[in-house]
């Protein structure tokens, strides 16, 4: 067992542990450790896992934060960790609240906006990664 910190920020626990002739390797990633910055949508976001098949990122939006509507060639989990805001599906609202989660299939348009009073933390889940 061995704790591993890259220049991303990431703190990792990894074990190895034998069964039968099959070795399972647990990556256990501690997601408030991870720093991240703002992004292009001016969104504080933290990449937790990013490789070709998957990319999970936090989003914390302050209260009066939004992601503008945009849409993304893959298909896309939100996740709610914290808070409640609106998230926008096509053309549908729906207010959302820590636990729910919320598929967006690829190429539909997808929005989220913290216009509760409270921090919103998002789990935000895309699969393929977006090259």
């Amino acid at each position: 067992m061995g704790f591993v910190e890259s220049a991303d920020c990431w703190e990792q626990i990894c074990y190895t542990e034998k069964k039968g002739k099959e070795e399972i390797d647990l990556e256990s990633i501690k997601s408030g450790s991870i720093l991240g910055e703002k992004n292009p949508k001016g969104i504080h976001a933290a990449h937790l896992i990013r490789h070709e098949h998957v990319r999970v990122t936090t989003l914390t939006l302050q209260p009066g934060d939004h992601v503008p509507p945009h849409e993304a060639p893959v298909e896309v989990l939100f996740y709610v960790v914290s808070g409640r805001g609106t998230l926008g599906i096509g053309e549908e609202r729906a207010i959302v609240v820590a636990q729910d989660m919320v598929q967006c299939p690829r190429g539909t348009s997808m929005a989220l906006w913290a216009d509760q009073g409270e921090e919103m933390v998002v789990f935000n889940v895309k699969t393929p990664d977006i090259p």
